[in-house]
């Protein structure tokens, strides 16, 4: 590999010895997510308590950490969920320590921006949700992801202001 003849910060070359890494594109850290976080609050500005969006960063992680990569099953027939994440709502709450309706709206933003897309699968009487995050190969200076047609995923702002609580009866 080629790591083992470079020099490595702290714990990175036992990390990756032992693989128990997944890679991702800095530039996600560095551009896209503060852009994403700037355009929330610029949006949300008027508010008094803003949402928080610092969890669109940890949902996006715990997505792409729990993508199946498995393309074909044991038996040799392929895997109709490679690629895909496929978390419940219950899990992805408890992990995050957020309300289920921030979920949503979370994944609502990732997908406005081009970061995931989703699906909805009926299986064994349950409906599903397959997160398929992107891993945002090519992303503009400015923090944007481009698509694979050369064209900047700007989202529509509204998609940051929080969506109305419906009331309890």
């Amino acid at each position: 590999m080629e790591h083992e003849n470079k020099t490595l910060p702290n714990d990175k070359k036992t990390l990756l010895d032992t693989g128990g890494y997944e890679m991702h594109n800095r530039a996600l850290s560095r551009k896209v997510f503060p852009r994403i976080i700037r355009e929330s609050n610029e949006v949300n500005s008027d508010k008094r308590n803003k949402p928080q969006i610092r969890d669109v960063v940890a949902f996006y992680y715990l997505l792409l950490d729990h993508v199946s990569g498995e393309h074909t099953h044991k038996d040799g027939n392929p895997n109709d969920r490679f690629g895909a994440c496929w978390l419940s709502y219950s899990s992805i709450t408890e992990l995050l320590q957020i309300n289920r309706g921030r979920v949503k709206s979370l994944a609502d933003i990732l997908e406005a921006n081009g970061l995931i897309t989703r699906e909805k699968v009926a299986r064994d009487m349950r409906q599903t949700v397959l997160y398929y995050p992107s891993y945002a190969s090519r992303v503009s200076e400015d923090g944007y992801i481009v698509n694979e047609d050369g064209e900047k995923v700007v989202p529509d702002p509204k998609i940051y202001k929080p969506k109305p609580r419906k009331k309890v009866r």
